[in-house]
């Protein structure tokens, strides 16, 4: 994960799953996060508009 919260990699063990299978399983769980991740800071920004009633901030978001 990054400085900005970012999901920048993801290994999965290969004994846990069928090796041909690892590297898409870890592209999907890779994006999964990063939606995921997307989506919270959203719904935040969202929070945060209402509550200033949209008042831009310097260094809110």
């Amino acid at each position: 994960m990054s400085g900005k919260f970012e999901v920048t990699d993801v290994k999965i063990d290969p004994e846990a799953f069928n090796a041909e299978d690892i590297a898409e399983l870890e592209v999907m769980v890779l994006a999964a996060a990063k939606d995921a991740f997307n989506k919270a800071t959203e719904a935040q920004q969202r929070m945060m508009g209402s509550a200033t009633g949209g008042l831009k901030i310097p260094g809110m978001f």
